[in-house]
């Protein structure tokens, strides 16, 4: 009878390059269960943008381009990071256009205002100590995606 070879002990760096191969392939980093972690749920994620869109709904003023025709076509999709209290810190970005010109310079004129008049964001308390840096596209007909 044939005799199987003695099993290999895997090494740390086998399952380091193990661990680095799931995550390059899932794209995931999985966490000690034990330790405490800042995820969300998609639930969470979900009512937190339904809310900072209500919430920007309020100040985001259309009116100035709504007198134009085709105003439905100024998309503009901005940065801006808010600390771990959802106030926004530093400047309003422009995304898309990068350079807005014309009538998506007043696009993003009227979403930056709609920030600064919202002045606080409403994030999920405690998830995000360090802040987090959001991507909002403000669209006339269908308003605002992340």
């Amino acid at each position: 009878p044939e005799i199987d070879p003695p099993l290999e002990r895997p090494t740390i760096s086998d399952s380091l390059d193990s661990l680095l191969e799931l995550v390059q392939e899932t794209g995931e980093i999985v966490q000690d269960p034990d330790r405490q972690t800042s995820e969300i749920s998609t639930i969470e994620k979900n009512q937190m943008m339904r809310e900072i869109s209500q919430k920007l709904s309020k100040y985001w003023e259309q009116g100035i381009l709504a007198g134009n025709s085709n105003f439905e076509k100024y998309i503009v999709q901005v940065e801006v990071e808010v600390n771990s209290l959802g106030e926004i810190v530093g400047e309003i970005k422009p995304l898309v256009p990068r350079a807005p010109k014309g009538r998506y310079l007043i696009a993003f004129r009227q979403a930056s205002n709609a920030l600064i008049s919202a002045a606080t964001l409403p994030i999920i308390p405690g998830k995000f100590p360090s802040g987090i840096t959001f991507e909002i596209t403000f669209d006339p007909e269908n308003g605002f995606s992340f």
